[in-house]
């Protein structure tokens, strides 16, 4: 006789409950969405919300903050934000720099003289725009997390006398040292150490007041524990380590709805920044030579990421991966609308299309959608040029129209490298006339068009998918 573990069981029964709602009459795209996203991925809980002007539209949470003890992801679950917290010290350098007390210009030497003679000459806005030259994790950082520092400035001692690997201002290079730095400029610049600027310019303020800097010190009621996933076996708990070498890097946490509220208080004439510092967080900022600095995506703002969603609007946004923690925040500037993604594991995906996805199934009209006749389709169709074919399973379940997509094509065989749960079919929900959320291992991607025809990236593929003639017609 087999004996599985209780852990392995609560998270057998959480993914056979996170599949009912599925074929439930009542629930919303997006709380399908995000049920479907937690069982494709097997990360062990998640949480989402959308919020517009600060206030919240949708919030929606699944599976456990705490397996060992079946402690269920709620409403005020607080988790990692890991490198979304950027994104957050952005702001507070917005702030700062329209209120005049630091400068984007302002070099390193001046604020910080006691700095290693090759970060002296950086920039600010080198810093803040990963076009500083210096180096995201190296082998020497693999034992970082295993002290505590009261200050930006202690945190140095982490970073410490290391080569730059490309020349300041020519190119982008992620780095989260680049952000320790920069908090530490704020510090001196400020005055104040970084958790008493962080209390002043975010917990201080209405819209920030859900966000915290991650602490080994305090006990929290309602944190999430952080777990790694392994596939063919249940997660595995994790020990937390301290991340008060760069709190401006990855240091802090926050549920879903205060990130999202958070996020959605950042514009407009009532909005946490005046028009100077919306700017900096929603503009493109030039880099030593004038150009708009680039990455591999999108444009880099003042810690921000920006680029268009599917529909062509201005967006900005930022994503975080470390141990114990995936996360987004994507928040649409003219809209004043943001969604934001927390879970409890690490895990690949592309995270603003995710965001973009969650947001569109959160504010989509009511009306009643056209489903396509139930039963088996075959399409064919390619990904990324590469020719496939697939099955796709339609339903309808309430006012939503549900698909699921199987077979042997490339986007299995492609995306079954990302995953820990087994599964046996990706998910389409319908999110209005012409937009279907497609849910795999690596999060949601958007598909345009009918049921009889679909296409769009997945990652940063494109996918294109053709009906066949007819419900059920095998392919020839």
């Amino acid at each position: 006789m087999i004996r599985l573990s209780r852990t392995f069981l609560i998270l057998a029964v959480v993914a056979i409950v996170g599949l009912i709602p599925l074929i439930g009459p009542q629930a919303q795209p997006a709380e399908r969405l995000l049920k479907a996203l937690r069982a494709q991925t097997g990360v062990p809980g998640m949480a989402a919300a959308v919020a517009r002007d600060g206030e919240l539209l949708w919030h929606f949470e699944v599976g456990f903050a705490e397996l060992e003890k079946a402690r269920p992801v709620g409403p005020d679950t607080i988790f990692r934000l890991a490198s979304v917290s950027k994104a957050v010290c952005s702001v507070m350098a917005a702030r700062l720099l329209e209120k005049g007390t630091l400068s984007l210009d302002a070099r390193v030497g001046e604020l910080l003289p006691q700095q290693p003679q090759q970060y002296r000459e950086l920039l600010f806005r080198d810093l803040m725009t990963h076009s500083s030259g210096l180096p995201h994790y190296q082998l020497r950082d693999a034992g970082r997390g295993r002290r505590h520092y009261e200050s930006a400035l202690q945190g140095l001692a982490e970073l410490g006398d290391r080569e730059l690997v490309d020349v300041p201002g020519a190119a982008y290079l992620y780095s989260t040292h680049g952000f320790s730095l920069a908090s530490a400029m704020m510090e001196a610049a400020a005055g104040q150490s970084f958790p008493d600027l962080f209390a002043r310019l975010i917990t201080g303020t209405a819209a920030g007041a859900g966000i915290t800097l991650e602490s080994l010190k305090r006990t929290y009621k309602d944190r999430s524990e952080i777990y790694a996933g392994h596939r063919g076996r249940a997660p595995r708990r994790l020990v937390r380590e301290d991340f008060s070498y760069s709190w401006c890097g990855a240091g802090m946490q926050s549920s879903a709805a205060g990130l999202a509220r958070f996020g959605a208080s950042l514009f407009g004439p009532g909005g946490l920044l005046g028009q100077a510092g919306q700017a900096l967080i929603r503009q493109p900022l030039a880099g030593r030579d004038g150009q708009e600095i680039k990455g591999d995506r999108w444009l880099m703002t003042l810690g921000w990421r920006r680029g268009r969603d599917q529909g062509g609007d201005v967006f900005i946004h930022h994503a975080g991966v470390t141990n114990g923690a995936r996360s987004v925040l994507a928040v649409w500037p003219e809209k004043r609308l943001a969604a934001a993604l927390v879970s409890n594991a690490s895990w690949t995906g592309r995270m603003e299309a995710t965001a973009e996805a969650l947001a569109a199934a959160a504010t989509a009209s009511v009306e009643p959608p056209i489903c396509p006749p139930s039963g088996s389709a075959a399409y064919r169709g390619s990904l990324a040029g590469a020719a496939l074919t697939a099955r796709i399973e339609w339903r309808a379940a309430g006012r939503d129209c549900i698909g699921r997509m199987s077979g042997e094509n490339a986007l299995a065989a492609w995306v079954s490298r990302f995953n820990f749960a087994a599964v046996s079919g990706f998910p389409l929900i319908q999110l209005d006339a012409d937009r279907w959320g497609l849910v795999t291992p690596i999060g949601i991607s958007i598909l345009t068009g009918s049921a009889s025809r679909l296409e769009g990236l997945v990652g940063s593929r494109l996918l294109e998918l053709g009906r066949l003639d007819g419900p059920g017609e095998e392919e020839e």
